[in-house]
């Protein structure tokens, strides 16, 4: 057995083999749960559009298009909705696109953003730790968008694992991803590593989380993405494909060793 075969990775990989039985049956809850039987046995999740946000760029009040993250619109429910200001882990932040609109709509009921990234050169509005434990207080709510994709399974599972012990006891976790059933689908990144079809996703979290939530998303900018949407559903279903673009789970209740 190779050096490479006897490391982390390869323990990773082994603890994920030995919850296969586990993540079938998960994988079979969410399905049922969301209606088995229906999209070619696979389930439907409730689908979502996601408009973009009008803005006035302060110039005679000229408004503009502004078309944050999808996941900006449920990080802000689950913000606004908290009882207490937040401390929020933002897997892969980049340049802080999200911090910066979280920060600019919320202001003091952030307490702490965090971001956890992989490329040293980047930066942003929030306080870069190595792992969660690094975080100097209970962590409110996780959020992962557009990130899990570029990580094989049992590394994705290896950072839900990091979190035991890093959250608070309401603490929530959002995650987005690109849908892989959907015509085109992940294929078209080649720094994508792992599909997540919202079947494997739902179980992946319910792992770590007593409630996972899935909604279906689909971002509509323009107005011909919007006109061609009714073309794009019908043949989709013609091909036994999800004319969904994104996948948005929301996963509640943490378990806690």
């Amino acid at each position: 057995m190779s050096a490479i075969a006897k490391g982390p990775s390869y323990e990773r990989v082994q603890r994920l083999a030995s919850q296969y039985g586990v993540l079938v049956a998960l994988r079979e809850e969410g399905r049922a749960r969301y209606g088995i039987g229906r999209h070619n046995g696979l389930g439907v999740p409730p689908a979502r559009l996601v408009w973009p946000r009008v803005v006035f760029d302060g110039r005679a009040f000229v408004p503009a298009l502004e078309r944050p993250p999808s996941v900006f619109t449920q990080v802000s429910t689950l913000i606004g909705g908290a009882a207490a200001s937040s401390t929020i882990l933002e897997i892969g932040p980049g340049r802080g696109t999200l911090c910066d609109l979280v920060r600019k709509r919320f202001g003091a009921r952030v307490r702490r953003y965090y971001g956890i990234d992989v490329d040293e050169s980047a930066t942003g509005n929030y306080a870069r730790i190595g792992a969660p434990s690094d975080a100097a207080a209970p962590i409110d709510l996780v959020v992962a968008s557009e990130v899990a994709e570029h990580m094989a399974a049992d590394a994705f599972l290896a950072l839900l694992e990091s979190l035991r012990g890093c959250r608070s006891a309401h603490s929530t976790m959002v995650v987005s991803v690109p849908n892989p059933l959907a015509p085109g689908g992940i294929a078209r990144d080649v720094t994508h590593a792992q599909h997540y079809p919202w079947y494997d996703l739902y179980a992946l979290l319910r792992l770590e989380y007593r409630v996972v939530d899935v909604v279906r998303t689909y971002y509509v900018w323009n107005v011909g993405r919007l006109l061609r949407l009714p073309a794009r559903v019908l043949l989709c279903a013609l091909l036994e494909l999800d004319w969904a673009e994104g996948i948005l789970c929301t996963a509640r209740e943490p378990f806690e060793p």
